[in-house]
């Protein structure tokens, strides 16, 4: 069976009144994911058919340190 996981991400005041606003005929999770992809697209994470990229450019393959 394959269905959406229902995750709830922390959204700011700010980020509520914009979704409610600027977004009201779509549901908070299609706008939230819609904005996640549209991030990664711009931060070039994806590639052209929307996977995440590995190596240079792409997914970092360790964590930096804090």
């Amino acid at each position: 069976m394959t269905g959406r996981v229902q995750r709830k991400a922390p959204v700011t005041e700010r980020s509520w009144e914009i979704l409610k606003r600027c977004y009201r005929s779509s549901a908070d999770d299609d706008v939230i994911e819609r904005a996640l992809i549209m991030l990664a697209d711009a931060d070039r994470h994806l590639n052209p058919d929307g996977t995440i990229k590995n190596g240079v450019g792409g997914r970092p393959t360790t964590r930096r340190p804090s």
